[in-house]
């Protein structure tokens, strides 16, 4: 477990969207890949929770 989420952070957009995620409050994925100027598949096979 601890490997994939250090995976998944190694990616910069991903690390980027974690960052604006830390307050807890809900955003749409569009919204995410705006804020970070990435497209889906950087989310794709991730799980957030």
């Amino acid at each position: 477990m601890v490997l994939h989420v250090l995976a998944a952070l190694a990616e910069p957009a991903r690390l980027s969207a974690m960052g604006i995620l830390h307050d807890g409050n809900e955003r749409c994925v569009c919204d995410l890949m705006r804020r970070i100027n990435a497209t889906l598949s950087v989310f794709r096979g991730t799980c957030w929770s």
